[in-house]
């Protein structure tokens, strides 16, 4: 017999742990470094054969893994393990832009050129920071949504401070109006509250919910970003922003910007290699990653820099 795990099951090594990440029940379990290539040697081996080679005077302690990964539901036992391929790990996106972020005041560049070009990039995702104070600022934003409508974005999520235009009224006002809508947060309110499912008032400052994002260590688990995870940055990767001043970033924590959308092509920035290069930077390359064994399941939203060739390390900003 043959113990395998199932296939959405996928070890990963740490420098002095293991961990197996669950991608269908969205879990990690911590293993000692030394299972892992005996699990990857019960491919082609079966668990007596397994306990002869690695534990011919203890093979109980053969027994007290393979029972523990049944108890947990990590794996199974066959006679064909031939007919269990192993996960297809290759991640493909069918754009050149999966994610973008838009800071805007709704007066410094043209958003709809902007939106209109993500379109053409292959754009699914977009959160519009904005800073509504005027009424012209309001009915540019309604031009902008309704543009929005003829997209292949699959939502606009909206964060807004409150003020006397940007209340409960209009919010609501926009959900409505405009299906494209994912998510709106006001922030700043007068006071929390859950409007719906998709709009929520918070009295917590942008900033304030910068540093809570900060504090909170963030884990995913599932087979897209693990995917992703192996192959590329996830901070990165197939994702654009531009500022309020309308400078073009990968990510609007970034020190360096790639121009400004007023003079420069947003579709040529991101098809250049220049832009593209930080995509490639796997956590196997991050300083403060490459020895955890949860690298591939852990997003860091903060910018990287290099600090010597193939060599990068996470900015704390």
């Amino acid at each position: 017999m043959y113990f395998l795990l199932y296939t959405h099951n996928q070890l990963v090594e740490g420098k002095e742990k293991a961990a197996i990440y669950d991608l269908e029940n969205s879990t990690i379990t911590n293993i000692p470094n030394v299972i892992v290539p005996i699990i990857e040697e019960m491919r082609s081996k079966t668990v007596d054969e397994i306990k002869q080679k690695h534990a011919p005077d203890n093979p109980e302690i053969i027994d007290k893994y393979v029972h523990y990964f049944l108890e947990k539901e990590l794996g199974f036992y066959t006679t064909e393990p031939s007919r269990f391929p192993k996960l297809d790990t290759n991640f493909q996106y069918p754009g050149t832009i999966q994610n973008a972020i838009i800071e805007s005041n709704l007066n410094t560049y043209d958003e709809i050129k902007v939106l209109n070009d993500l379109d053409e990039l292959g754009c699914r995702y977009v959160e519009m920071r904005l800073v509504i104070e005027t009424e012209a600022a309001v009915l540019k934003l309604h031009k902008i949504l309704t543009a929005c409508a003829t997209s292949i974005f699959i939502y606009v999520d909206i964060l807004i401070q409150y003020n006397s235009i940007c209340t409960e009224e209009f919010v609501t006002d926009l959900q409505k109006r405009y299906p494209k809508i994912g998510k709106i947060l006001v922030y700043n309110a007068p006071k929390n509250e859950e409007i719906s499912d998709s709009i929520s008032f918070v009295e917590d400052s942008f900033q304030a919910l910068e540093i809570a994002q900060k504090q909170t260590s963030k884990y995913i688990v599932n087979i897209a970003f693990f995917c992703e995870s192996l192959q590329f940055n996830t901070t990165y990767n197939k994702k654009v922003s531009i500022n309020l001043k309308g400078q073009i970033k990968n990510i609007l924590k970034d020190t360096h910007d790639y121009g400004n959308v007023n003079t420069t092509n947003l579709i040529d920035v991101c098809t250049s290699a220049e832009f593209q290069k930080w995509w490639q930077i796997t956590p196997d390359k991050i300083e403060q990653l490459k020895d955890n064994p949860l690298r591939y399941a852990l997003f860091n939203p903060f910018p990287l820099k290099e600090i010597a060739p193939n060599k990068f390390q996470i900015l704390d900003v």
